[in-house]
């Protein structure tokens, strides 16, 4: 199993390439993290960086991958969102850096859990199964 991790908002793609530096620093992601490259747009020199590619397979890995996640992006000072997939069932979750600093350890907690148990779970019938986990503030919900 795979996942992708997409970043959007300003500077996108250092923004993901410091995402894969801060993955591959992890002990149990060393080696499983792969940045993707996608074509070139016209002008450009070369390839750029389009997402962030994690092979799933041992216990703890998708735990590791979740929270290495959520602790990149509590550090962004900027409006980020990233937006994990898992490839084949595209199960996918989307999280912003302005909502995660809203919550409470109990709610990062939980949307970890979530977030994990959406990238696990079995292909969701009939298409994407897109992640605002239950019982967690909305992006602009958090904190009313």
């Amino acid at each position: 199993m795979r996942v992708r991790a997409t970043v959007d908002g300003a500077d996108g793609e250092a923004q993901l390439e410091g995402l894969a530096r801060w993955l591959r620093q992890e002990p149990e992601l060393r080696g499983l993290v792969v940045l993707q490259r996608g074509a070139a747009p016209g002008g450009a020199m070369g390839p750029l960086a389009d997402a962030v590619e994690t092979a799933l397979g041992s216990a703890g890995v998708g735990a590791a991958l979740v929270s290495s996640v959520l602790a990149w992006l509590r550090h962004r000072t900027g409006d980020v969102r990233v937006t994990l997939t898992r490839t084949g069932a595209e199960n996918r979750i989307e999280i912003t850096a302005s909502r995660l600093r809203k919550l409470d350890s109990t709610q990062v907690r939980a949307l970890a859990a979530d977030a994990l148990n959406l990238l696990e779970a079995p292909p969701a019938p009939g298409g994407a199964s897109n992640g605002v986990p239950d019982g967690l503030p909305a992006d602009g919900d958090a904190g009313r």
